[in-house]
């Protein structure tokens, strides 16, 4: 027989869930000098990558709305010379950041803030 089927109530301690006290479960296990949390390895993060140059932490985020203000108004690093149109703001955040939603976010953004200037298209900020 492989397996050996009790059948009495099995003696569990605590009998019942009403029976240990609440600071018995916090002394038992989240208590720093609990016997659970002694030997817990700890885990540190760090803010640069293995050649010790500074991680964007918000590289795998949707860009923020002052992220694309700063595209649309050349302040921002990847920004050209020139005015960009909505497609080249969007080929920019793209080549960024390749992730699902850009182009939903960018263009609810630069629906509320921006206009769109000539028949080229250009995108100038809303003061």
């Amino acid at each position: 027989m492989l397996v050996d089927k009790l059948t009495t109530r099995p003696a569990w301690s605590p009998a019942t869930f009403q029976d240990p006290s609440f600071d018995s479960i916090l002394a038992s296990f989240f208590d720093p000098n609990s016997r659970y949390l002694k030997n817990v390895p700890t885990t540190t993060f760090s803010h640069s990558d293995s050649q010790g140059s500074e991680k964007d932490p918000m590289q795998w985020s949707l860009p923020t709305e002052q992220e694309i203000k700063r595209l649309v108004q050349g302040e921002h690093p990847m920004s050209g010379g020139i005015a960009p149109t909505l497609s080249d703001v969007l080929t920019q955040l793209r080549e960024m950041r390749p992730k699902q939603g850009i182009e939903q976010k960018v263009r609810e953004v630069v629906s509320r803030n921006c206009h769109v200037v000539g028949d080229e298209g250009y995108l100038r900020w809303k003061s």
